[in-house]
């Protein structure tokens, strides 16, 4: 995406579903993307070459979005560092009723630390972590998590 265009959406303060798909980040872009609105509804950066430091920059961004309500970053090379930055960031945006992970190399430790903070997002209700190397681990500690904390919360 040219930066120019990246710099004049970042400008738009009405903004509420933003989607960035299929292509990769320059390190501008990168640092550009922390300044999105406040007002964001939903947001979707799928296969952006997204890697842990990259999206550990991005979480930032969350802590002036408490409106937003879906987040997918799948199909990004996240790993487990960047499933514990997500997990660090899910107390700013208690809105998020849709969470997509599927495909980011996500492993049991960022499994695990997603899990311990979901109870951050009671309004979760799908939440996709399939094609990742621990999916099956994933999934059985989430729904632990969600059966304790009695949500409604599906797992694709």
């Amino acid at each position: 995406m040219p930066l120019a265009l990246f710099m004049q959406i970042t400008q738009l303060q009405n903004l509420e579903d933003l989607t960035v798909s299929g292509c990769a980040l320059s390190a501008s872009e990168n640092k550009i993307e922390y300044r999105i609105n406040h007002k964001m509804k939903s947001i979707s950066f799928q296969s952006r070459s997204y890697n842990s430091e990259s999206i550990s920059i991005f979480m930032q961004s969350l802590k002036r979005m408490p409106n937003l309500s879906k987040l997918n970053v799948s199909d990004n090379s996240l790993k487990d560092a960047g499933a514990k930055a997500l997990a660090g960031s899910l107390k700013h945006v208690p809105n998020l009723s849709e969470l997509h992970l599927s495909r980011t190399r996500m492993k049991e430790k960022g499994a695990k630390a997603l899990a311990r903070c979901l109870y951050l997002v009671p309004r979760l209700s799908k939440l996709d972590v399939s094609g990742n190397d621990s999916t099956s681990d994933a999934a059985i500690v989430m729904l632990k998590v969600s059966i304790m904390c009695q949500s409604s919360l599906s797992l694709i």
